[in-house]
């Protein structure tokens, strides 16, 4: 009976089918009553049907997102725009419970206690709902599928069409936002090191990936992003500060009034996990974490542009804290399985559980008014949360 349960518990159904309720669970109103988000149609839908299938290229935001592009574009051909926020948000939905269910599948044979956690991570890290069931902000819950994707094509045993098929779906994430980019270099060392550039096959799956990683590197530098300087009086201060209270914290006391005792909780949880990290077997991996944790969040300050503004799971610049936290608590989990010491085991597990009770007992969705589409003489009007209204006013080319 207890192997039955385990079975069915590590199944990639499960995961499926659990990461969906979840999901559902958080954000039911966003499946019944349909949702749209920001960009989703000031961007993706008015463009599609503004430009069609030609739209897909078309760079926003610094760089291209051809996935999200490519669901907009066929769901506008499939359903009256009416119907659109139902749509889209349901795909979503399904994206994000495909994607963790890739993570078990990728991760189950190295070990299933590491695989059973990472695949729920992308769902448990904390987060304000701003990343959930939006094809806007779709490249952000599929990073850790990117990186997995990379390892798992680096050192797996695939035939010529997984490879293939491999290679074609990591091609599309990486032209889905910045992040395939972000991590070719990491890539490369590690392709170099392995001496995997001797192994033919390898660039059945290299070559498309190494073609979208410079198609997006081209689209970033010709369409860059207004950038900003946070280089100024008390620089390190208050970068040190920023980092320890709004990132290391996890937020556990919230507030601005609480700055410096989330400074000092910071600084206490970074040295447990390095401390943590640093006894585990798999000590560089977890040190690999961290190191894509503090870039991203400092790219993500860098995006803000505003030293000043303190960034949180819970308020302002959400999205950027959600991959350094979800890095952090992988970081964890490695270090919790692999640990050579059973209190530093235990200090992993206790980052693990206080991430997952933070997220738990503090989620509160921000939910924004609701979309609005009508139907007038000069087209079809959609308005949405955090974007101005806009009319659609052809069909689908």
């Amino acid at each position: 009976m207890k192997n039955k349960l385990s079975n069915i518990v590590y199944s990639q159904y499960f995961v499926f089918f659990a990461v969906v309720a979840f999901v559902f669970a958080r954000a039911p109103f966003r499946i019944i009553h349909g949702y749209l988000w920001a960009e989703d149609a000031s961007v993706f839908i008015k463009q599609s049907y503004e430009f069609g299938w030609y739209s897909l290229f078309k760079p926003y935001a610094g760089y291209i997102h051809l996935l999200s592009r490519v669901i907009a574009n066929f769901a506008c051909m499939v359903v009256d725009v009416v119907y659109l926020p139902y749509l889209l948000s349901s795909i979503s939905l399904l994206i994000m419970g495909f994607s963790c269910c890739y993570l078990f599948n990728a991760l189950r044979n190295f070990s299933s206690g590491v695989a059973i956690m990472v695949a729920f991570s992308p769902v448990v890290t904390p987060q304000n709902g701003e990343l959930l069931l939006t094809i806007t902000n779709l490249q952000w819950v599929l990073c850790p599928v990117i990186l997995i994707m990379l390892w798992e094509c680096s050192v797996g045993e695939f035939d010529f069409s997984n490879l293939l098929v491999r290679g074609f779906i990591l091609s599309v994430l990486t032209l889905t936002g910045p992040f395939g980019v972000f991590f070719f270099p990491f890539w490369v060392v590690f392709f170099v090191v392995n001496g995997l550039w001797r192994v033919s096959k390898s660039y059945i799956w290299v070559l498309p990936y190494f073609i979208s990683v410079s198609f997006q590197l081209w689209v970033i530098f010709n369409y860059p992003q207004k950038s900003t300087s946070l280089i100024g009086d008390h620089f390190l201060l208050t970068f040190l500060v920023q980092y320890f209270s709004d990132l290391c914290s996890f937020s556990v006391i919230h507030g601005h009034n609480h700055i410096y005792l989330n400074v000092v909780l910071g600084v206490c949880f970074f040295a447990m996990m390095i401390w943590s990290g640093w006894l585990a077997e798999c000590r560089y991996i977890a040190l690999l974490f961290y190191i894509f944790s503090f870039m991203l969040w400092l790219i993500g300050m860098f995006r803000v542009g505003n030293l000043t503004m303190h960034l949180s799971w819970r308020a302002d610049g959400s999205r950027y804290l959600y991959l350094p936290l979800l890095f952090m608590l992988w970081a964890n989990i490695f270090t919790y399985h692999y640990s050579i010491s059973r209190l530093a085991k235990n200090v992993s597990g206790f980052i693990i559980l206080l991430i997952f009770v933070v997220s738990m007992t503090k989620f509160s969705l921000n939910e924004w008014p609701d979309w609005v589409v009508v139907k007038r003489a000069q087209g079809t009007y959609i308005m949405v949360p955090m974007s101005d209204g806009v009319y659609i006013k052809r069909e689908f080319l």
